[in-house]
């Protein structure tokens, strides 16, 4: 099991705080189900049965530019990795290594 670090003053952010319970609900999922890189293939029913929102489009919606579409139902979360690599990508963190192939996969890596 993948440990992650959390902002423990998520609950203040006015950003986090905005949001429907649904869409608080929806972010800390994928927060937690992303891969190393912050990337998630999202597959809705799983997500559906596990979160319990049923309108996933339009709670997407509500996390605007903090999740970005990559292809169908794959969502990359851009400050995953400055919060998980601080000083990414010249972090030390021996993970940041195999995120950024991936994030080279996809097209993603900007410097």
């Amino acid at each position: 099991m993948a440990k992650r670090f959390i902002d423990t003053g998520l609950f203040d952010d006015d950003w986090f705080m905005e949001l429907t319970k649904d869409a608080k609900i929806l972010w800390l999922f994928l927060l937690t189900k992303c891969d190393h890189a912050g990337i998630l293939k999202l597959n809705p029913k799983l997500c559906q049965l596990q979160t319990g929102i049923k309108d996933l489009d339009e709670i997407l919606k509500q996390l605007g530019n903090r999740i970005v579409t990559v292809s169908e139902r794959l969502y990359f979360i851009p400050k995953f990795l400055d919060y998980q690599y601080p000083g990414f990508p010249h972090s030390k963190a021996k993970a940041q290594l195999s995120a950024i192939e991936i994030l080279t996969k996809y097209g993603l890596l900007i410097d």
